[in-house]
């Protein structure tokens, strides 16, 4: 609102100037510990001006995003978590990274669901991504054993045990 007053322009275009909306979600998301209201905050920004600091907003919503499902996951609340870590999945665009961590959120979400078969359909893309990932690998012998198949867990954790040993 200052900004608006310090440019003599009405305190109420603050409310729809996306630069005030961008720190706005900053803020929320980095110090106020809120990423339900920054995600809000800079969906908005992209949806009323695309083209403003594209990147960066975007990087800002997918982190707003992905730490939304972490705290759906925690509350148990799995469909919704799934949801945005699926969103948080689109968000990273051609970040291969960011892609895959927020893939290994939603495979760890099907985990904790008793989801498993999902789960482990994730953790074999991710392995087949990254064979050399021992979190990665790690997580698909637990998935593995979460579902009995003790041959599988047991190869996956050798693997383990060797990129370990390789470090």
């Amino acid at each position: 609102r200052q900004l608006s007053v310090g440019q003599n322009r009405p305190a109420s275009e603050a409310d729809v100037d996306s630069r005030v909306l961008y720190l706005s979600g900053l803020i929320r998301l980095r110090l106020e510990g809120d990423p339900v209201g920054a995600e809000r905050q800079l969906a908005l920004v992209r949806e009323r001006t695309p083209g403003f600091m594209a990147e960066a907003v975007q990087s800002a919503l997918y982190a707003a995003v992905l730490q939304v499902g972490g705290r759906q996951m925690r509350l148990s609340e799995f469909e919704a978590a799934a949801k945005s870590f699926r969103k948080a999945s689109l968000l990273a665009g051609d970040d291969v990274a960011r892609r895959d961590a927020a893939k290994r959120n939603l495979a760890q979400l099907f985990r904790a669901a008793n989801r498993y078969p999902e789960a482990e359909k994730i953790f074999l893309e991710l392995a087949a991504e990254w064979p050399r990932d021992v979190v990665v690998q790690f997580a698909l012998a637990g998935t593995f054993a979460d579902q009995f198949k003790f041959d599988d867990a047991i190869r996956t954790w050798r693997t383990v045990l060797r990129l370990i040993d390789e470090k």
